[in-house]
């Protein structure tokens, strides 16, 4: 599934949802060692699974390795409290620190690279909205995702 919706959209793996979670994220948060899996009819252990979903999804987007939910959990954490396998804990930890080294070549801070890290993420989704936007041919958010208008219960009535 995974590998299918990001020929669709490679882009998808780095949005993150309201809670500020990536893919990756809600991919080691859910990981399952007693879910069964099939791809083109063979059955694929749980632990294969999640190995191969974790390293097309740090392929899409590696710079989603270092990225922080909003609270301040990686995907990496997440995947080492599910219990997800090691290679796939260690997929992520490799590329985390590769996409750190690449980051540090300036010699800038490890706060300063991750600040720019949530400021380029942020500019990546309104580009995302604008671009999925744009293709509906919208200009806005559509009105069912709008805030409605109303009145505060602390407004005097006339």
């Amino acid at each position: 599934m995974i590998d299918y919706l990001l020929d669709k959209d490679k882009s998808a793996a780095s949005v993150k949802d309201s809670l500020g979670k990536t893919p990756l994220h809600l991919l080691c948060e859910n990981y399952s060692s007693t879910a069964e899996f099939g791809k083109g009819g063979e059955h694929i252990s749980p632990e294969d699974n999640m190995i191969e979903s974790t390293i097309a999804l740090i392929k899409a987007a590696p710079e989603i390795v270092n990225i922080e939910d909003n609270d301040d959990i990686t995907a990496a954490e997440y995947c080492i409290k599910s219990g997800a396998p090691y290679d796939a804990v260690r997929s992520i930890q490799k590329a985390s620190e590769s996409d750190w080294k690449k980051r540090s070549i300036t010699g800038v801070s490890h706060s300063d690279i991750q600040e720019k890290l949530v400021k380029e993420q942020q500019q990546k989704q309104k580009e995302q909205e604008l671009d999925r936007l744009s293709n509906t041919g919208q200009t806005g958010l559509p009105a069912d995702i709008r805030r409605p208008k109303t009145r505060s219960k602390f407004a005097k009535t006339a």
